[in-house]
């Protein structure tokens, strides 16, 4: 059985930090943009995951996630130009 690793003290560094760039070029040259968990978004924008999940359900925040497989998947684009003051 795999292990869920525990989020909750995820940091905003953490978060923005989990792709290095190497990683980030690699993802883009194959045409694969980067995102992020539902938990990993809220820790980078200070904001509880119960609020992005609003976000999405409501389709009323600023940034909207994708969905793969049924699960929310956070831009990683979208959470950087949000924190560089810009929204959609």
């Amino acid at each position: 059985m795999t292990k869920i690793a525990d989020t909750s003290s995820l940091t905003r560094d953490d978060a923005l930090d989990c792709f290095s760039r190497e990683t980030i070029a690699v993802l883009i040259a194959r045409g694969i943009e980067p995102s992020l968990t539902t938990e990993q978004a809220a820790a980078a924008l200070n904001r509880k995951p119960q609020t992005l999940r609003k976000w999405a359900c409501l389709e009323c925040g600023p940034i909207r996630p994708v969905r793969i497989c049924g699960r929310l998947a956070w831009r990683a684009s979208d959470i950087q130009r949000l924190l560089n003051g810009g929204a959609e």
